[in-house]
Parts: C-alpha cells; sequence; structure tokens
C-alpha cells in the first residue's frame, strides 16, 4: 500500500520496501508525451488510491475533460480499450502489470507526481509482529533480497502466469 498520512492515522505501516511514482496508462496509440496532454481528456482511477488523489488535488486545476473513479482495475482496464477514458492515473506497478496482461495499452511516465513509498500495513494493535517485520525488511534490504525480487517482476511481468520468484 502507498504510504500517507491519512491512512496512518487508522493503521500501523512498516518502513517502506519500494518507492513508486503515479504514471498515465492509455491505449498504445493514443501516445501521451506531457502532463499537459491530458487537458480535455477523459481520465480514471481506482477510487480510494493515491491516483485518484493526484487527479483531485494535483490535476484539478490542469483541465481534463472527465475524471470517473471506478472500484475495479478490471473495469477499468476494460473501459481503457472500449475507448471510455482516455487515461488512468496509477501506481507505476499496477500500470506495468495492466500492459503486460493487455500489450494494446501504455504506460506513459509524463506525470509530475512526487514519488510515493509502498509499505505493508497492519492493525494498531500489532506492534510486536510489527517490529518483527520491519526487522525482517531491513535484513532483505541490507543483502539485496527485495532489490531481486523487484527486478524479477520487472523483468518477467507482473502476469498470473509469471512463475513465483522462488520457484
Amino acid at each position: 500500500f502507498t504510504i500517507t498520512d491519512e491512512r496512518k492515522k487508522s493503521v500501523n505501516f512498516t518502513q517502506p520496501y519500494t518507492t513508486i511514482k503515479q504514471v498515465a496508462v492509455g491505449l498504445k496509440d493514443n501516445p501521451l508525451t506531457s502532463e499537459s496532454g491530458l487537458i480535455g481528456k477523459k481520465l480514471v482511477a481506482q477510487l480510494g488510491t493515491s491516483g485518484e488523489y493526484y487527479v483531485e488535488e494535483d490535476l484539478k486545476n490542469l483541465g481534463w475533460e472527465t475524471y470517473t473513479g471506478l472500484n475495479t482495475y478490471s473495469d477499468i482496464v476494460l473501459g481503457l480499450l472500449n475507448k471510455a477514458y482516455d487515461y488512468e492515473i496509477v501506481d507505476e506497478p499496477v500500470g506495468l502489470a495492466q500492459v503486460t496482461a493487455n500489450p494494446e495499452l501504455a504506460v506513459y511516465p509524463v506525470l509530475n507526481a512526487p514519488i510515493e513509498e509502498y509499505g505493508f500495513l497492519f492493525n494498531k494493535k500489532d506492534t510486536a509482529l510489527l517490529e518483527e517485520i520491519n526487522n525482517s525488511l531491513t535484513r532483505l534490504k541490507a543483502d539485496g533480497t527485495i532489490d531481486a525480487i523487484l527486478k524479477y517482476y520487472s523483468d518477467n511481468g507482473y502476469r498470473t502466469d509469471t512463475p513465483s520468484y522462488y520457484d
């Protein structure tokens, strides 16, 4: 999950294990070369995500035609493929997974979005478990395991048929 101050009010997060950025996803035949290319376009994002927040807060003055928030990524991808929306605003790893599964789509890393951090979340009462996970993350970062896992999936795709890193 993307670590945000709002979410920290409800849950505890581990230390960050990676950083991400918001990207636009759209059809390959509709290339996007800059954030200003979103002017007059129909945007979509998943409800409750940092993609939605970025559209509503950071892009609100840009002049996009419409914004729609949807509950599922499958509905969003279907809408992109059927040209109901021009671009989705989404975390880069999610966008890469969508493009891997739908080669008609492309990721356009042209947004002026801030870098975000991913962490695992825990119930506020699970402080002992949180500490153990943070200790493990420290070791996995130090020995390069996390970077190796992230690189593996970046290189091999985020499809459901991609073999596990540990296979």
